[in-house]
């Protein structure tokens, strides 16, 4: 199997580190969480497939201007 996906931005993790001590903002942190949960129920409801490996790593961020 090969996936094939468009550019995106960096991963959950990278932006925790690099914005440290206070860390993200609660709005950022809860749409990420909703586009997350979304896209998991979509997944699961629809193509009945189960992520096992949600971790920040694997949340890649697509940043529009």
């Amino acid at each position: 199997i090969c996936l094939v996906l468009e550019l995106l931005g960096p991963d959950l993790r990278c932006w925790q580190v690099c914005f440290g001590n206070p860390g993200l903002s609660l709005t950022f942190v809860k749409r990420v969480i909703t586009q997350v949960l979304e896209g998991l129920e979509y997944l699961h409801s629809h193509c009945k497939i189960i992520h096992t490996d949600i971790k920040p790593e694997n949340i890649l961020l697509c940043l529009t201007p």
